[in-house]
């Protein structure tokens, strides 16, 4: 089955009732806790004009592992917080029993939604059904596989320069600066889960943050609280014209950055302009709405937005079986403008199975102990 890319719009949807409804955190180890033990606060330098950060400083670094991990963070916290998201009346004619229709990582809808603007890497997308619901889970395509394994050591560099970056702008507490001396560790990461609806669709997607901004240490959760999420990226100076605005060449990536930032309430972009060197010699900021002015000839919200609701329509169509019978995997092939699907046949060898039997196992107990 196939899906052109042309015949894919729909209605124009916003991410409306946009709230965060958990958060967890993953340590150096890979290690998970429904905790704010990762949670870091954004700190201003005195003079964002004139600062000196060496992101080549990275002796002690402890680098990321390349590890996939689907979505099983994601599901250990879904399994921690049945009772919060189960539906009032379960007895839908589809037999959901969770409220969010969609299940799946901020990284998801962002490469959904760019879509319509990706002409080279495509993506694979994969739907399993479970009471109801669908999950969704990304994983690497051929090509993606191949530029990754063909990276220079420079790009390395220019990864690893972006955790170097957060590291000089973010600390432990608000009271705190931020400590240099300790290694910093790639592998920790903090996430927020968020509930949104869009158009006719309710969403639950989670979405690693890389800080807040707040004068006062939150102990306990962000469920409630009104903080300011901040996003922290780096550009080199070669991105930027002699006026200092970003050149159009970059639109591609700005899009990006504008998306995920977009559908977590982020308003600002906090960045990092460096050499080639991994200085990093001032910082600006870019808000949301001033970046969709500038590249507003490159492309527009509204063309995802349109692409995405009628994907959206035409998955929950295709996505009719529970996942003990079918996984489906859909495909986008950028030179062919359109997007296949495939059934595939549920197996313990199969690569693109991420919905484990433990967790099936747990939401079926759970059903059990409160019927």
């Amino acid at each position: 089955m196939f899906f052109q890319i042309q015949d894919l719009q729909g209605p124009v949807n916003q991410f409306t009732e946009l709230q965060i409804v958990g958060n967890f955190s993953i340590d150096g180890d890979k290690s998970y806790s429904n905790d704010l033990s990762k949670l870091k606060y954004y700190k201003e330098p005195q003079d964002p004009k004139n600062v000196y950060f060496n992101l080549d400083d990275n002796k002690h670094t402890i680098y990321k592992t390349d590890e996939n991990m689907k979505i099983d963070f994601m599901l250990q916290w879904l399994s921690e917080n049945f009772n919060q998201l189960k539906l009032q009346n379960s007895n839908n004619e589809n037999g959901r029993w969770l409220e969010p229709e969609i299940i799946c990582y901020r990284g998801v809808l962002t490469t959904l939604l760019s879509t319509p603007y990706d002409t080279e890497e495509g993506w694979i997308i994969c739907a399993a059904k479970f009471k109801g619901s669908i999950y969704l889970c990304s994983f690497d395509t051929d090509a993606k596989k191949q530029r990754t394994s063909s990276q220079s050591a420079y790009q390395n560099k220019c990864t690893a320069w972006g955790y170097k970056f957060e590291q000089y702008l973010l600390t432990d507490k608000p009271s705190g600066m931020p400590d240099l001396s300790v290694p910093l560790n790639q592998n920790e990461e903090f996430y927020c889960v968020f509930k949104a609806v869009f158009g006719n669709t309710t969403l639950l997607y989670g979405a690693e943050v890389d800080g807040i901004s707040s004068e006062h240490e939150i102990k306990d959760t962000l469920v409630g609280k009104n903080v300011e999420l901040i996003e922290l990226k780096t550009l080199s100076f070669a991105a930027f014209t002699r006026r200092g605005e970003i050149k159009h060449e970059r639109a591609t990536r700005i899009l990006k950055w504008w998306l995920q930032s977009h559908i977590v309430g982020i308003k600002r972009i906090i960045c990092g302009c460096r050499n080639y060197t991994g200085i990093v010699y001032k910082i600006k900021k870019f808000t949301l709405d001033r970046l969709k002015i500038k590249f507003k000839n490159h492309w527009s919200f509204e063309t995802c937005s349109s692409f995405c609701s009628a994907f959206f329509e035409h998955m929950k169509a295709v996505v009719s079986q529970e996942c003990d019978k079918r996984i489906y995997q859909f495909t986008y092939c950028p030179n062919e403008s359109r997007i296949k699907v495939q059934e595939l046949i549920p197996s313990k060898k199969l690569e693109y199975m991420f919905l484990h039997d433990s967790y099936i196992t747990e939401a079926n107990q759970h059903l059990l102990g409160t019927q």
